[in-house]
């Protein structure tokens, strides 16, 4: 079977979770005489995927063939991960516990909705980076006010970033995750896309060891999944989402299938004028996995220049230290509407010392390299 991607170590990672044709039955990934598992390593973790490693080289039975330093990496990997992902769900049933005791449902987001609800059957291959709740925003404040009762707090943060955007700046404490409050979903046109009302309205009430939370439905999990992927994120990951984001994708269809009604999500983008966004990330999908589209991808003239834009981009990445619209929509457009930044206290203030702030760049710096 021809990988999906023609980048060696990238397509064996594809090939290795059992994407691409003929997933459903096993395929030996071809190697070069110079195979390099270092480089394997690497890209595993630039992907995201470290976690699932172990497993996929031993669905594929090729766990044997691998150096034994790079097989314990994975498994130990695996093992800590699954250690930290129970840590991770204890601790979201002790702040959901916290949060029911004052009437608060929230709403469980991104990758441990997808533990909950089975999306990967083994919770030790998925990696958490926080825990995303969503709350009414009736009730934001009241829970922020809670957490930091129980000693959470947040590094140091503009008074305007408070108030705009859809979170609040993370809250943590020692030896627990990351919080993130949410009173929306994604910032400008991606909230409008999925607005986070919508979510709480038919969002499902499940509960844990007799703790209340609340579970976003199917169709509001994928999109969501592609509204924060093309939308929301920086533009440097829109160009090329990382394997586990569409690894992520092919597993929510796996595991909802009929459940997800792609004529709606379609009109849905459609009537907020983003069709491209939906429909590049699914070509993105399928050009890298190999998994087809759930529907047809209508290419306009338009959305074919993007691809090609964003294909430039990926193959390399120095092009965008010298192109005009990459260093717009990375550098200079913000992710928050003016309009909400300006009617802030304080905010065009804050507008004009923005430039100057030193992480900016860095996470700019971070998208050419």
């Amino acid at each position: 079977m021809a990988m999906p991607t023609d980048h060696p170590y990238l397509g064996f990672l594809v090939v290795c979770l059992g994407l691409g044709e003929g997933r459903d039955q096993p395929v030996s990934p071809r190697r070069s005489p110079k195979w390099n598992w270092d480089k394997l390593v690497q890209t595993a973790a630039n992907e995201e995927i470290l976690s699932t490693m172990h497993d996929a080289l031993g669905r594929l039975k090729l766990i044997q063939e691998v150096p034994a330093d790079v097989g314990n990496l994975f498994s130990t990997i695996k093992e800590l991960n699954y250690e930290r992902n129970e840590l991770i769900l204890s601790d979201l049933k002790s702040i959901c516990r916290l949060l029911n005791s004052v009437g608060i449902e929230p709403v469980v987001l991104k990758g441990a909705a997808y533990l909950l609800t089975g999306v990967y059957p083994d919770p030790a291959t998925r990696y958490l980076a926080d825990l995303d709740l969503l709350l009414p925003a009736s009730d934001f404040s009241v829970a922020i006010k809670l957490l930091k009762s129980q000693g959470y707090c947040c590094q140091s943060a503009h008074p305007v970033e408070t108030i705009i955007g859809n979170a609040y700046p993370p809250l943590f404490r020692p030896h627990s995750v990351e919080i993130d409050l949410h009173r929306g979903l994604c910032l400008g046109v991606g909230g409008a896309v999925l607005p986070s009302s919508e979510v709480l309205s038919s969002s499902v009430l499940e509960e844990l060891d007799g703790v209340r939370v609340r579970i976003p439905s199917p169709e509001h999990l994928v999109v969501h999944h592609i509204v924060h992927s093309q939308l929301h994120d920086f533009y440097r990951d829109r160009i090329r989402p990382s394997l586990r984001n569409m690894y992520d994708m092919v597993l929510l269809q796996d595991r909802f299938g009929d459940e997800i009604d792609w004529l709606s999500i379609e009109k849905r983008f459609r009537r907020k004028r983003q069709y491209a966004a939906l429909g590049l990330y699914l070509r993105h999908v399928e050009s890298t996995v190999g998994v087809a589209s759930p529907i047809p991808i209508r290419m306009t003239g338009l959305m074919q220049l993007r691809w090609w834009h964003r294909a430039a981009l990926r193959r390399a990445p120095g092009l965008r230290w010298f192109d005009p619209l990459y260093l717009f929509m990375a550098g200079v457009k913000p992710r928050t509407p003016l309009r909400e930044v300006l009617s802030a206290p304080g905010g065009w203030k804050y507008l004009l010392a923005k430039p100057f702030t030193k992480n900016l760049y860095a996470r700019r710096l971070a998208g050419v390299r």
